[in-house]
């Protein structure tokens, strides 16, 4: 798994940027064009949240309804427990079993604080939504990523979206160098108060309207399957995205889950990982992450793309980079035989 290809297209201003600083750089999740971002643990939260005291209204109602026909007579209160259980729904029921089996003086109190416990819910609802909404915010504002697109080939797609034409490069490397990366850059993130890691994406159907398969899923994710909390929270998308098969490189404030939640660099807007040798020396090397260079598929050994790539290799100190024209092409020069000596 760690070393199937894995693709970034990059305009070639981002790719000389690239080569001039012999850094990957990674932004702020915040800065993505998809504001659905690190927010699907919350909506599953929220959202089950939601559909549960939703009932609140009308489970208050059928007990406050209960208790008023049963005045403060506890023998009357039992025999009215009794004949509303059949027509409860499963919440409710849950509280007259209890109410039921409790001391007879205690029955009208229990259920009472039941209907208190019900209103506060229901009423401090809009406060948890704002709560999780801002915690939701910082952990965007302080966690910086880098996407690849993992695949045994480029896409053609995935060139167009996020290359911009053919005016760009794809570059291609291997998720165990992404892992090097970082490792080689532990002192940089220690000195910045940050940690690493890397990740597949995992693509999920239902994610609006999550149901309890769903919801453990995403569980599974975040607290079993990924290294940490702040990484699994970024590896969960919707199935639409499912073509971009991500792998990412996440860093992220190195905290205790219990510390306050604040991001330590409010006014940064990503990072530059030094590019650097897995040697003593740990010298900036881009081609220790870099396998190849690939210009656009339309585009021919011969193009001016070709030739500008080559030249900004070769200022940096790369002309051994390799550079792959790969065009598609129908009835081209493949189909002719020799000419006849």
């Amino acid at each position: 798994m760690s070393d199937i290809p894995i693709w970034r297209y990059l305009s070639l201003a981002k790719y000389i940027d690239l080569l001039r600083t012999k850094s990957l750089f990674l932004p702020k999740a915040s800065l993505f064009n998809d504001d659905t971002e690190g927010k699907w643990w919350a909506h599953s939260n929220l959202y089950e949240r939601a559909k549960k005291w939703s009932q609140s209204p009308d489970n208050v109602r059928i007990l406050e309804e209960m208790l008023e026909r049963a005045g403060q007579d506890t023998s009357a209160l039992l025999l009215e427990i009794g004949r509303s259980y059949e027509s409860a729904n499963e919440w409710v029921r849950g509280i007259l079993v209890i109410a039921f089996r409790a001391y007879p003086h205690k029955r009208r109190e229990y259920i009472e604080d039941v209907i208190s416990s019900w209103k506060r819910h229901y009423n401090e609802h809009g406060q948890v939504v704002q709560q999780w909404k801002s915690d939701m915010e910082i952990y965007r504002e302080s966690t910086y990523i880098s996407c690849w697109n993992r695949a045994s080939s480029m896409s053609l797609a995935m060139w167009e979206m996020y290359g911009g034409g053919r005016e760009s490069v794809a570059i291609r490397s291997t998720r165990s160098k992404l892992e090097t990366l970082l490792k080689n850059n532990d002192l940089f993130l220690k000195q910045h108060g940050l940690k690493g890691g890397v990740a597949d994406v995992e693509y999920l159907e239902g994610l609006k309207s999550p149901d309890e398969e769903v919801q453990e899923r995403i569980y599974q994710i975040i607290f079993e399957q990924a290294e940490d909390v702040r990484i699994g929270i970024f590896t969960i998308k919707p199935s639409i995205f499912d073509f971009e098969r991500e792998v990412r490189a996440m860093i992220y404030p190195n905290r205790n889950l219990g510390d306050p939640l604040e991001d330590p660099h409010p006014v940064t807007s990503g990072f530059p990982l030094p590019i650097l040798c897995n040697n003593s020396k740990r010298e900036p090397s881009v081609s220790s992450l870099i396998d190849s260079v690939y210009v656009h598929p339309m585009l021919d050994s011969n193009s001016m793309m070709v030739q500008a790539v080559k030249e900004m290799n070769k200022c940096f100190g790369l002309a051994d980079l390799p550079i792959v024209s790969d065009r598609i092409e129908a009835l081209g020069a493949d189909i002719d035989l020799p000419e006849q000596p």
